[in-house]
């Protein structure tokens, strides 16, 4: 799993993706997480993981991890093979 902030997504090849919220120093954050299908790769999955914003009440990062959630898997492709 990467946690690089110079480093951005790649473009193709997602077959998920998953938001989590967690409390930090009273604030709750909103991190995106995306499965890219690498087959060159030994795992043929790679994580990519992203802090997206921190909110002050919890209900407020719920919505907005659903609104990033729900955008991010309109542009997923199927996954190969049937995964």
């Amino acid at each position: 799993m990467s946690d690089e902030p110079d480093r951005g997504f790649p473009t193709r090849n997602a077959v998920y993706v998953q938001t989590f919220i967690e409390e930090e120093k009273g604030r709750f954050v909103v991190y995106i997480e995306v499965g890219f299908w690498e087959p060159n790769e030994p795992d043929n999955i790679q994580t990519v993981r992203r802090r997206i914003q921190s909110y002050p009440k919890r209900r407020a990062a719920e919505i907005a991890a659903y609104w990033i959630e729900r955008a991010a898997k309109k542009d997923l492709r199927q996954p190969p093979l049937g995964f």
